[in-house]
């Protein structure tokens, strides 16, 4: 946590009831769940194996992006606690990534399949 991960520092934070500061709720994030990145690992080393495709390059992600506002809100609801944040306290950051990118390959025979909810009561509920 407070180190260089979102997710670790945020969920750090949340469940300890310290302070986050944002800079603007509506920032988009994409969260794949572990299991669904290791199972896309998986499908590209079997697509590679039976000659599908090539070597390539391929983005991992849910194509479904969710505001910090919304993952604060779905945190709280899941896992029934308050989340701390000031909204607006930090700074924009130049160069700072607001809206996940979504323009990769899409990865063959694959898709992810943990919803946020799902994906948090395993992990900490």
């Amino acid at each position: 946590p407070n180190y260089n991960s979102f997710v670790a520092t945020f969920c750090n934070n949340a469940l300890n009831g310290i302070d986050i500061s944002v800079h603007d709720p509506s920032a988009s994030v994409n969260l794949v769940y572990i299991d669904d990145v290791i199972s896309a690992y998986l499908s590209a080393y079997k697509n590679i194996v039976q000659q599908i495709v090539g070597h390539s390059r391929y983005g991992v992600a849910t194509n479904r992006p969710l505001s910090l506002k919304t993952l604060v809100f779905e945190f709280e609801q899941v896992l029934g606690v308050k989340v701390n944040v000031n909204w607006g306290k930090r700074p924009y950051r130049n160069r700072e990534v607001m809206v996940p990118w979504l323009g990769s390959q899409k990865l063959l025979n694959w898709e992810a399949r943990v919803q946020l909810d799902e994906g948090l009561i395993r992990s900490f509920g």
